[in-house]
Parts: C-alpha cells; structure tokens; sequence
C-alpha cells in the first residue's frame, strides 16, 4: 500500500513509523508541494493522509487507485467532494488529532470502505 502525507514540517512520528512497520510505502510532502506533485504521487497511492492540502477534482481523478482522504483538521472545504463521491473515494475527518488511532482508521478506511459516501 502506498501512503502519502502531505505537510510534513508536522512532526508524526508514530504514525509515520506504525505505517512503515505495516509495510506501507510512506511519501511525506511539504505543505508547499504544488498540485502537480501531489498529482504525480497520488497516481499510484492508495490513501492520502491531510491537514491542510488542497485537493481538488484533477488531483482525485488523476488518482485511480486512491481509496481514501483522511483530514484532519477543521472541515473538508479543501476536498472537492463531489468528486471524490464521483470516484468512491472514502473521505474522513476529525477535528481532534489523535495520533495514536489515525494509522487504524487510515488502514481501515483502505480496507473497508464504506459502502456509500455522503
């Protein structure tokens, strides 16, 4: 499974390394990559871990093996939705970060997607 996390000046230690240790290939991006190079990693990755990207419809659809968003953070206004419903792609949320559950739910959302996306 190939992972990429945007903004990596946020230091995630434990989630970088649970995911490594399950044999994850794990991209980190600054927060300054453009979109073209999240675009470019994207094209073959299966899950994107967010805090503050901007992804939007090209970026989903340029990604055919991309399963899951997980953001985290306040809101989702930086996904295009609509096109990640269009694709069925999972997104998920959460306000708090907690690091200790973000690698389970990151791994779930790629096994188990839902089976419809609101």
């Amino acid at each position: 499974m190939k992972v990429v996390r945007t903004d990596a000046e946020l230091e995630l230690t434990r989630v970088d390394q649970t995911l490594r240790e399950t044999g994850a290939t794990l991209v980190l991006l600054p927060t300054s990559a453009t979109d073209d190079v999240l675009a470019f990693e994207l094209r073959d990755a299966d899950l994107l871990l967010t805090c503050y990207a901007q992804v939007s419809a090209r970026i989903i659809a340029d990604a055919p093996r991309l399963k899951g968003i997980d953001k985290s953070g306040v809101g989702i206004d930086a996904i295009d939705i609509e096109e990640a419903r269009r694709r069925r792609v999972t997104v998920v949320n959460f306000t708090r970060y907690q690091a200790a559950t973000r690698t389970k739910r990151a791994g779930a959302t790629c096994a188990f997607p839902p089976r419809s996306v609101r």
